[in-house]
């Protein structure tokens, strides 16, 4: 289930920011804000504020984590079928938690992810 309020819950958090003087801040977002799914377009809002503050920001859209399947693993060997709850035709990437952590690393330890958006890919 997806939080109700998590618009104002990220628009909260960006004005504590400002107010702390945080100078770095990293958005875990979604890929594609803009579709229509509620967990999607809560993102946008968010994103614009953040791009419009005076935060040094690095937003990242997460893709699905391949780590999700951890706990349906056994079955999947056992019966040889990874089911999603997409059409087969959907095209989709997954990524480690481990790279996603490393890149909101470099986002709050550095420079060079500073005011942009960084969609993670597999490779």
């Amino acid at each position: 289930m997806f939080e109700p309020n998590e618009v104002q819950f990220g628009l909260n958090m960006i004005a504590a920011a400002q107010r702390a003087g945080v100078r770095k801040f990293v958005f875990s977002s979604v890929i594609h804000p803009i579709l229509s799914l509620p967990n999607h377009a809560a993102k946008t809002p968010v994103e614009n504020e953040l791009i419009n503050s005076d935060l040094d920001y690095t937003i990242l859209p997460m893709r699905v984590v391949s780590e999700l399947r951890a706990p349906s693993w056994e079955r999947i060997v056992e019966t040889s079928c990874l089911a999603e709850p997409w059409s087969a035709e959907t095209r989709f990437s997954r990524v480690d938690y481990r790279d996603v952590a490393e890149v909101a690393a470099i986002a709050l330890t550095e420079d060079r992810l500073a005011y942009g958006t960084f969609r993670a890919v597999c490779a």
